[in-house]
């Protein structure tokens, strides 16, 4: 798949999904956390309402009048005029009302139904008690503490959840572990059983637990809160989902690119780099007498050309570290190979700006090189001819390379501008003639087979042995020999191959 299709029909809606879910559940969060929050302050206002009804209670049983005397009605009336929620105040025994303030809710000598509740301190509850007032039926509720009733009207916990912006609420009372519903929608005390509800919130008094409040959003309602922020994340997941496909067609660029794939296997992925091995054949007995060690390159994405990769590889400054790459995997694989006794040789190309004088420590401390040598083959290394450069103490380089035992090959000899006194100076062992005057110079009146000739007596004449390159058939194999070519190297003889058929090819020829 290509990156542009692979961001635009898979990455780009992922992201965006990605996005809006996150979004969504912000946006849970949030109507969860105003749940919450509303349940939270109607906790607190009734936690207010009952706290200030327990001071009233506490402070009728700390009047010293005797119980229903004049002066003790009148402080029972003193303290329903003082609160704003009492409507009236009786003195009980048992169920029975012994005297109250007058208010006309609780008349002497009546009797009080069986509490909802009771809680802490053997305080009790009436939620909905059903009393009549100058002839009229009336919902109050009242609370009793030792001999003490008070009497409100409305009920106060009616109107907390009459003020709620929530369509359902419930005030539910725990004395133990069980709860009791107190007003509201009697429907929503699932919430009290279950550990989420969306929309849902409960709050609860810290200690004792004698209270909680309950609060459901409808979906409507729900959805009237959550979609500012939604639409919000629609449009920022949009925008989100394009900028992550923009930096992944960035990053799959960059993944993609010849300089990010060659990059990565440098640093990361070495074995993307791989060795093939191609043949160098004496012409007279038809042995195999060593091999050139070629670099390729394959990983997840495709192979890439030798034509492709080195120039990124020099582009990178990282030439040594590719060539001990190579060095190493090479001498690796070729050191479980038989070569039949015979003195073979392997032979590397090497970068011209690796010999440069200032690099001389650096090759003489390779651990690659220094494998090589001790393998069981000789090492020979390959400098283009047209990379020879005496200015750059290159000469220096390879004189120090020959006395650690690695032999010389000029490679593409032809291809540029070498005379007989720089040949004989540059002190190499091998001399590699370039394709392009093998290729048709079994044609006697061609200007290669003219040229060729010439190019092997100055390889004699300065003690070079000679390889032809590039022969693909027999009759340019029999000419280069028939000139006094002793080695070749060509499609003839072996494309480049693995090091698994390199020794079956050493074994047979």
């Amino acid at each position: 798949m290509k990156p542009n299709i692979l961001t635009t029909w898979v990455i780009a809606p992922l992201l965006f999904a990605v996005f809006f879910v996150v979004f969504i559940l912000i946006a849970v969060f949030d109507v969860q956390r105003d749940a919450e929050n509303t349940a939270e302050q109607m906790m607190h206002q009734t936690g207010e309402y009952l706290q200030s009804t327990m001071m009233v209670l506490q402070k009728l049983n700390t009047i010293a009048d005797a119980p229903c005397s004049d002066s003790f009605i009148e402080r029972l009336r003193v303290e329903v005029f003082k609160s704003d929620s009492v409507r009236d105040i009786a003195y009980v025994d048992g169920n029975k009302v012994l005297c109250s303030a007058g208010s006309g809710f609780l008349k002497s000598g009546g009797l009080l139904d069986k509490e909802d509740l009771q809680g802490a301190m053997e305080r009790k509850f009436w939620f909905n008690l059903q009393l009549m007032q100058a002839g009229v039926r009336v919902s109050v509720t009242a609370q009793q503490l030792g001999n003490y009733v008070i009497v409100e009207y409305p009920g106060h916990f009616q109107s907390t959840i009459a003020s709620s912006a929530y369509d359902s609420a419930v005030v539910a009372v725990f004395p133990d572990s069980s709860y009791y519903f107190a007003y509201g929608n009697k429907d929503i005390t699932r919430i009290l059983q279950r550990p989420f509800v969306l929309g849902g919130g409960v709050a609860c008094s810290d200690d004792p637990r004698t209270y909680c409040v309950a609060v459901e959003m409808h979906d409507a309602e729900m959805l009237t809160a959550a979609l500012p922020l939604l639409t919000l994340g629609l449009v920022l997941s949009f925008l989100l989902a394009l900028l992550g496909k923009s930096l992944a067609d960035q990053m799959l660029a960059k993944r993609y690119s010849l300089q990010g794939r060659v990059k990565r296997a440098l640093e990361k992925e070495p074995q993307n780099f791989y060795c093939v091995f191609q043949p160098i054949v004496e012409l007279s007995s038809g042995k195999t007498m060593g091999c050139e060690v070629l670099a390729r390159f394959q990983d997840d994405i495709g192979g890439l050309s030798p034509i492709d990769f080195i120039p990124v590889v020099q582009q990178m400054r990282q030439t040594w570290k590719f060539t001990e790459l190579i060095m190493a995997r090479a001498v690796e694989e070729l050191n479980r190979c038989d070569f039949q006794g015979r003195a073979f040789y392997a032979s590397f190309n090497v970068f011209p700006e690796d010999l440069s004088k200032d690099r001389a420590e650096i090759i003489s401390t390779s651990k690659p090189l220094a494998a090589a040598l001790n393998s069981s083959f000789d090492v020979v290394i390959e400098i283009l001819e047209t990379s020879i450069d005496y200015g750059s103490g290159m000469h220096e380089s390879l004189e120090f390379l020959r006395k650690m035992g690695v032999r010389i090959a000029i490679d593409d000899f032809g291809t540029g501008h070498s005379n007989l006194n720089m040949l004989i100076n540059f002190e190499a062992d091998l001399l590699k003639i370039d394709r392009s005057f093998v290729d048709g110079s079994e044609d006697p009146e061609s200007v290669r087979a003219k040229i060729l000739p010439i190019m092997v007596e100055i390889a004699d004449t300065a003690g070079l042995k000679k390889i032809a390159e590039g022969i693909e058939t027999q009759e340019q194999a029999d000419h280069v020999m028939s000139v006094g070519v002793e080695l070749g190297q060509g499609y003839f003889f072996s494309r480049p191959v693995s090091a698994e058929v390199l020794m079956n090819y050493v074994q047979n020829h």
